[in-house]
């Protein structure tokens, strides 16, 4: 132990937070002026090793199940969460999205449940007696007396996670906030603060993105000061600003057999539980390369979602000399249990810098292509299940993505025709196409020096030190 370092829980949840807290430095800037101890998600010996090795504790976080009492009470908060505080559209969005693709639909008796609570909710003085239903519960809830334990056997004085929107991360908070403990979030993603459920507790802390967060932040939470949330940009991002991610070209080009002498057109996928159609788009490329409509100096490179397997690609789109598939690591027991390597950022940086034109389905990648000048295209049309179209076109105005929407970096394609004709044109005049990619960059990620995991351990050193 380090004397008089302050002893900080930080929960590794999956992939993002391995990039985010680890990969990033993050994790070995704030070792020198706080003592880490490590809450991992998932059972990996090789990479508790490998902390360990580092002088850290690590421990594997303990997952307790709530009680149908307290998740009804849940349910009903998260329901005036939704429709009377959070008044972002990005869930609503996303749900109509699931009902025409997923075929989620409510029963009978869930619609009048739904109906009658909407109604109840309308009465602050109900609210107020949810909320204080909700507290005697909780507080009688086998996880909460379970980590009130567990933090003061370790000896816990704070927590610092990127993952504050998780229930039992936000409940560890909760726990620790009740014993006069400091608490900091960095939230790992732009569509976080929009796109997640009632939150119990409110961090003493936020750092964020960009000013869009902190504005959404800042609304959500009343009684929070500006003062207390820091912009400090992404630090998932850094790793595209420094040159030693960057494989040489023709050992990038073996490692994912693809020829030296072709054009590059990336699809980078997204979640299957999101867009179950997505792999036509990849198709229609494939079939215009085949019939000549694109030229056959091109190639298609097809990289799919971390939180999804390559093998749907390749049973809808099958084999062809003219696509190749790149899969990011994934998790055995679940998908985003998985270590993220040094090895794993180099390919998926490589793959950002040599492709030639980059596609996606209302992506984040959106904002990492831009970071190398690619142009970025959209598809905003849905041949497959046509009466799912305006549910799929509706993505990209939630509230996260709007500013994307607005720098003019994306070409959304209507049609299959107009897909094939922006990417021809895309590869004989990126130009055309670039001139909004670093604004698109500045507004979203905000800093674009590589040092915004520094940004953050500067935040995060003072919080706790001072």
């Amino acid at each position: 132990m380090k004397k008089n370092f302050q002893r900080i829980i930080i929960p590794i949840t999956g992939q993002g937070a391995m990039a985010h807290i680890v990969r990033s430095g993050l994790l070995e800037n704030i070792a020198q002026f706080v003592q880490p101890v490590i809450l991992l998600y998932w059972d990996d010996k090789n990479l508790q090793n490998e902390l360990t090795q580092k002088g850290y504790e690590v421990y594997q976080m303990k997952l307790i199940p709530l009680s149908a009492k307290y998740n009804d009470i849940y349910y009903k908060l998260n329901l005036w969460y939704l429709n009377k505080v959070l008044k972002f559209n990005g869930i609503k969005i996303e749900d109509k999205l699931n009902q025409h693709y997923q075929n989620i639909q409510k029963t009978f008796i869930n619609k009048i449940r739904n109906y009658y609570n909407l109604f109840l909710i309308n009465f602050p003085f109900v609210v107020k007696k949810f909320l204080k239903t909700e507290e005697k519960i909780f507080q009688q809830e086998k996880i909460y007396t379970e980590y009130n334990q567990w933090m003061k056997e370790l000896n816990i004085d704070g927590l610092f996670t990127v993952t504050p929107f998780l229930r039992e991360i936000n409940i560890l908070a909760r726990v620790l906030k009740n014993n006069h403990k400091k608490i900091l979030a960095s939230i790992h993603s732009f569509d976080n603060v929009t796109k997640r459920g009632w939150q119990a507790c409110m961090f003493d802390k936020y750092i964020v993105w960009n000013k869009y967060n902190k504005n959404e932040l800042l609304y959500i939470f009343k009684s929070l000061n500006a003062e207390d949330v820091f912009v400090a940009g992404a630090p998932q991002f850094d790793f595209h600003y420094n040159p030693q991610y960057i494989i040489p070209k023709n050992d990038w080009l073996k490692m994912l057999n693809m020829p030296t002498d072709k054009k590059i057109i990336l699809y980078a996928g997204g979640a299957i539980a999101i867009f179950p159609t997505e792999p036509q788009y990849p198709q229609h490329l494939k079939e215009a390369i085949e019939q000549g409509l694109i030229s056959k100096d091109a190639v298609i490179l097809i990289r799919n979602h971390p939180l999804d397997t390559v093998d749907r690609w390749k049973n809808f789109i099958g084999t062809s000399t003219n696509v190749f598939y790149y899969e990011p690591q994934h998790g055995e027991e679940k998908l985003d249990y998985s270590n993220v390597t040094d090895d794993d950022l180099k390919m998926l940086v490589s793959t950002l810098h040599y492709c030639d034109v980059h596609i996606n389905l209302c992506s984040t990648m959106t904002i990492d292509g831009s970071v190398f000048n690619k142009p970025q295209i959209a598809p905003y049309y849905d041949d497959v299940h046509k009466k799912g179209e305006p549910a799929l076109r509706a993505v990209y105005y939630q509230e996260h993505y709007k500013p994307i929407l607005k720098s003019n970096v994306i070409q959304l394609a209507s049609t299959k025709e107009e897909l094939i004709n922006t990417v021809n044109e895309a590869l004989q005049t990126p130009e055309k196409f670039t001139q909004n990619c670093q604004h698109c960059v500045e507004e979203i990620i905000t800093y674009t020096d590589g040092q915004s995991a520094n940004r953050v351990a500067s935040v995060i050193q003072s919080f706790f030190t001072t």
